[in-house]
């Protein structure tokens, strides 16, 4: 995945998105979302500018 493709749990995914429907991966993996911190296994990402999310594992390494 690239520098603007963040993992997003669904809470937030709910109050960034919440006339989309998320398309989640089968494959799921623990990772952090990139908005509110929390762990997440969502498998829901989205492509934001890296310099706008507040856990962003490019420049924070938040893995």
């Amino acid at each position: 995945m690239g520098t603007w493709t963040h993992a997003i749990c669904e809470g937030c995914w709910i109050i960034k998105c919440m006339y989309k429907e998320p398309v989640k991966l089968i494959n799921r993996v623990a990772e952090t979302c990139c908005f509110c911190g929390d762990s997440t296994v969502s498998g829901i990402y989205i492509r934001e500018d890296p310099a706008k999310v507040k856990y962003c594992k490019c420049i924070s390494g938040v893995k």
